[in-house]
């Protein structure tokens, strides 16, 4: 695939399981263009109780053809493309779908335009939030809601209009400025963030905006951003990352660990806990 290329898609349910798919939208974007779109019915076997949302009732869908049928032509659609969603709902739902049909699930790439439109757009969270329909009507695109073909063309009108407003000639290079986490269809994250590869120990009391929080709320960040994170210094740690503490304190075990090895072979970087901040925050320079 072109690294300007990626496939907007969105689906809607018959009812609260997520594996009730009844409609499915998807739009090829190229170079920041409509290229194609795909949309269809589908018959989920399943009662309806989501009618007043998106309008399609279990009578409409006697003769649309069942999940795996679709599935095919979306593979064929799709390709070996990007897939943005808005939110996780639409690949939690594909990927229980499969499971419900004993099918493999699809080995797409997926990205959330919430994502994306947080970290462009940062203001927008306390003016309307994020949601599909309150986002398309600040960045003036139109919108049908809850209808599955024009769901997935918002979601990626919001991703080209941060292309845009990113100075971004590609989706790739938009996922490399915005350093968006890419997960599969079963929602695990892909090694592909800054930090892919990266052994992380962390030391000390954390603070990020003026505020203490738990080790592990740091650690989760790290993982999402492709690292892994051990609870002590190893010759396998890659990046020790040193809370800021008194002048003139004490330093922990770990610490001493940790320099004794950058010394030894100097694979191991030892930063402090500001840097770390810069590297997780999107649009800033990192201090590495």
């Amino acid at each position: 695939q072109m690294a300007s290329t990626f496939v907007s898609l969105d689906v809607e349910t018959a009812n609260s399981h997520r594996r009730s798919i009844c409609s499915v939208g998807c739009v090829r974007y190229e170079d920041g263009a409509i290229a194609a779109d795909y949309y269809t019915e589908i018959n989920p076997c399943e009662p309806f109780s989501n009618t007043h949302i998106h309008g399609i009732c279990a009578d409409q869908i006697q003769n649309a053809p069942y999940f795996p049928n679709v599935l095919k032509k979306l593979r064929a659609f799709i390709g070996d493309a990007p897939v943005v969603q808005h939110s996780t709902f639409d690949s939690t739902a594909v990927r229980q779908a499969a499971e419900y049909w004993q099918i493999e699930p699809p080995p797409w790439h997926w990205f959330d335009s919430i994502e994306v439109a947080r970290r462009t757009w940062p203001q927008f969270a306390a003016n309307g939030g994020y949601g599909l329909k309150p986002l398309s009507a600040k960045l003036g695109i139109p919108l049908r809601h809850h209808h599955a073909l024009d769901d997935a063309r918002a979601a990626g009108q919001i991703v080209v209009a941060a292309m845009r407003e990113q100075g971004a000639s590609t989706f790739d290079e938009l996922q490399q400025r915005l350093r968006l986490i890419a997960r599969r269809t079963d929602g695990a994250i892909l090694p592909s963030g800054p930090l892919s590869g990266e052994i992380v120990v962390f030391s000390g009391a954390f603070y990020e905006l003026n505020q203490r929080i738990k080790q592990r709320v740091l650690a989760a960040r790290a993982a999402e951003l492709g690292a892994r994170v051990a609870d002590r210094v190893t010759p396998r740690t890659t990046l020790f990352v040193i809370a800021g503490g008194k002048i003139g304190a004490k330093p922990t075990r770990a610490a001493r660990d940790a320099c004794r090895l950058a010394e030894q072979d100097g694979a191991l970087r030892i930063i402090s806990e500001y840097d770390f901040q810069v590297l997780c925050t999107p649009n800033q320079r990192p201090l590495l």
